[in-house]
């Protein structure tokens, strides 16, 4: 079963995604900050990790760098999910991340964008 690795700060939408991806079948990890992100990629290898960009104190586009400069993790595909997708979409995409998404984008397009990442 594919693994997809979630990093959001906010409970309730961190919930929401676990179940959407979940409801397709996959297995879901979801931490709640970077360095938990870092880890979790390192430890549990996932086939995708969906971040937001706005956390603190270290951002998604921290994390992004974090994951893909390192030689265990700079193989996952990272995609940023995030509110503030169009202010930070080539800063993030520079850090490692293949694409940024809105948040409402992404949950009405998740299906196809989990296709695509995941196939």
């Amino acid at each position: 079963m594919k693994k997809v690795l979630i990093v959001e700060d906010t409970d309730d939408i961190r919930d929401a995604m676990r179940m959407l991806i979940e409801l397709q079948g996959y297995e879901v990890i979801t931490v709640n900050n970077v360095l938990s992100a870092h880890a979790a990629a390192r430890n549990l290898h996932p086939d995708l990790i969906l971040m937001d960009l706005a956390m603190h104190p270290l951002t998604g586009i921290d994390a992004a760098e974090l994951i893909s400069k390192d030689p265990l993790t700079s193989d996952i595909p990272i995609v940023h999910v995030s509110s503030y997708s169009g202010e930070f979409k080539d800063e993030a995409r520079e850090a490692g991340s293949l694409e940024v998404y809105n948040k409402g984008d992404f949950i009405e397009n998740y299906v196809e964008i989990l296709n695509k990442y995941l196939q």
